[in-house]
């Protein structure tokens, strides 16, 4: 991993576990207030298997003390019914208190609940922020899937098995803003849509000239965006590597068009004066 992507990355955990432990809100992780957030050590309720009988499902965090005394998060396990019946250990983190779960509801056709588990881990390069996401049928727990980095809501109700529609944050050049990404299920892993086409509303001031085109091949001009100018990015186009390199915005004014934010790869640049950093 280049030096680019370890900065980011250290940048982006921190604003989460500030996020996190700072504010304890639960509505700062999950957009859907109806759900709730349960830290470790917290104890939810619900029907995991569909038998009609309710589990207590918990997390709990395991400390150690390293060489030199110091205390730091060894493992965290999952426990539902008073077994654990998960086990995650690290080699030393100090991220102790970020290890959070959720019930879920994926695929809302079979009878499970899921389990998403947000933990966070540490090296001596960088933090890193995964989520893991458990499904429970009486005598065995099962790893869905995992995804590294991190994942500010998973959309319940899906309607086609193996889709996972998120809420993510995607590096460009307005910081890392979150947006909606559609996944598949492949291998216990998380694979984007082929479409690479990403939803979302945010808002930003313009800290350069930008041009505003009609398509994204970038021929018919519409307007251009000045300095300190308003403008609200709704969605964004990503290379196959899932890259944002275009984004559709609309001005204060209520031009519309296509802008090209391929930049941000070759020199770094970001293009606004308010870049979100996991608001």
């Amino acid at each position: 991993m280049n030096n680019k992507y370890k900065i980011l990355g250290a940048v982006a955990v921190f604003m989460t576990v500030w996020m996190i432990v700072g504010k304890i809100n639960t509505e700062a992780v999950h957009a859907d207030s109806d759900r709730k957030t349960y830290f470790a050590g917290e104890t939810a309720y619900a029907d995991l298997d569909g038998d009609g009988k309710t589990e207590t499902i918990q997390v709990k965090e395991t400390y150690g003390h390293n060489r030199y005394g110091d205390e730091y998060l060894s493992k965290w396990k999952l426990v539902i019914n008073g077994k654990e019946v998960i086990s995650h250990s690290f080699v030393e983190s100090d991220l102790r208190g970020c290890t959070f779960f959720s019930i879920l509801d994926i695929y809302t056709k079979d009878k499970y609940k899921e389990i998403g588990v947000n933990f966070g881990s540490a090296d001596e390069d960088m933090f890193e922020n995964y989520v893991e996401v458990y499904q429970y049928s009486g005598d065995k727990t099962s790893l869905k899937f995992k995804h590294y980095t991190y994942l500010r809501y998973i959309a319940d109700g899906q309607k086609k098995k193996n889709t996972v529609k998120v809420l993510t944050a995607k590096y460009c050049a307005f910081g890392s803003p979150f947006v909606n990404v559609t996944y598949k299920i492949k291998s216990k892993a998380l694979v984007e849509d082929s479409s690479k086409v990403y939803t979302g509303s945010n808002s930003f001031i313009a800290n350069t000239q930008i041009q505003i085109y009609k398509k994204t091949n970038l021929k018919k001009k519409v307007a251009i965006i000045n300095n300190n100018d308003q403008f609200t990015v709704t969605k964004m186009k990503a290379d196959k590597n899932g890259q944002p390199i275009y984004a559709y915005v609309k001005t204060s004014s209520g031009k519309k068009g296509w802008i090209s934010i391929k930049e941000f790869w070759t020199n770094w640049k970001i293009i606004v004066q308010n870049p979100y950093l996991f608001d």
